[in-house]
């Protein structure tokens, strides 16, 4: 017997930003931000971590004797994420917006789901979370048209804040000017490496800024990493995050070899960066090392000892709105950065 998956779907979803309208049903009412902006992004990007990392977890199946078991887990852990997201939907925006998440996880099934194979469900359900991740990045993207106009004035009081339409009716606050030399570098513990990404930077004009430094524009000693990134943006033009492989890891109860990867705090702010600003972010990695599954799909740059590499990240920078200078040859020369090919994943006994 052959199965189908059947999502709900409803039409015509989009309506004009404004006030509520009493005849209207809730998932078609305007959505309304009722957090601030970069609290909201902080764990609106959570959410969508999670739900990435679900579907990671939906190819990393157990043993035939064992899958039965790990389903019936799975599927109550997604259905949590689910109920999560609506609940943080429903709660902080409303209206539209959790209309369009209610609408992607609602799903009806023909045939009997509790007989299909385990393999198979767990296909379909990673098929659902891609979806469902998809609307919620969607959602992430638009948080600024749904902040309430009386907001707006606090957002960035130290700068003048304006005001343009969007295709949508709505209005989209417009951020100050950044410094279109000034980028923001997130990288681990290897300082040769470090210093030889800050020192090329300066090579093609550029000023790169350390995280620290940007922690004192919050004016606040220990803000949220999304309260760094929204006010690094109104300083910085793009982004560098450099992954270099400084750690040995091998997860627990597999067997397996062990694997290289970047720091922790690299992939947390890196992947808040990509969450808030996707097109002023670029990836850059030294050395090979196992590169989180929620980068799957993005592109990002290889050093690789070559020129090419370092073109590429400068046309990216360029892309990402960066004054950049391009005369001389010295910013070609790949040996500015050092070779991490040859680190072994294995411990030192």
């Amino acid at each position: 017997m052959s199965w189908l998956a059947v999502c709900c779907t409803m039409s015509d979803m989009t309506v004009p930003d404004g006030p509520a309208s009493p005849g209207l049903p809730p998932w078609r009412q305007p959505s309304a931000l009722k957090l601030p902006l970069p609290e909201a992004r902080i764990q609106l990007g959570t959410l969508i971590t999670v739900g990435n990392g679900l579907m990671a977890d939906a190819t990393s199946l157990p043993s035939k004797s064992e899958i039965n078991l790990y389903l019936e887990s799975f599927k109550q852990r997604v259905q949590g994420w689910r109920d999560h997201c609506q609940a943080w939907l429903d709660k902080n925006l409303d209206g539209q917006a959790a209309g369009e998440y209610r609408t992607a996880s609602t799903h009806r099934y023909i045939g009997e789901p509790h007989k299909w194979a385990a393999r198979y469900w767990c296909e379909v359900l990673q098929k659902e979370i891609e979806s469902e991740v998809s609307v919620l990045e969607s959602i992430a993207t638009r948080l600024p048209m749904w902040v309430p106009s009386n907001e707006a004035d606090r957002l960035t009081p130290a700068q003048p804040v304006s005001t343009k339409p969007s295709k949508e009716g709505a209005q989209v606050i417009a951020a100050p000017v950044a410094d279109r030399k000034a980028v923001m570098v997130i990288y681990g513990h290897d300082e040769e490496a470090n210093n030889a990404m800050f020192t090329w930077l300066r090579t093609i004009g550029l000023k790169p800024k350390e995280w620290g430094q940007l922690i004192q524009f919050t004016g606040n000693a220990s803000p949220y990493i999304g309260q760094v990134l929204e006010e690094a943006f109104q300083h910085v033009q793009a982004v560098v995050a450099l992954f270099t492989p400084d750690e040995r890891v091998h997860p627990v109860g597999h067997s397996g070899p062990w694997r290289l990867q970047a720091r922790p705090n690299v992939l947390i702010e890196a992947g808040m960066a990509l969450v808030t600003h996707p097109t002023r972010t670029i990836i850059v990695v030294l050395g090979h090392q196992e590169l989180p599954t929620d980068l799957a799909g993005r592109h990002y740059i290889q050093l690789n000892r070559t020129a090419g590499a370092l073109n590429d990240i400068a046309n990216r920078l360029e892309a990402a709105g960066c004054e950049i200078d391009k005369s001389g040859k010295d910013w070609l020369d790949p040996t500015h950065f050092p070779d991490r090919d040859s680190i072994s994943t294995r411990p030192s006994p």
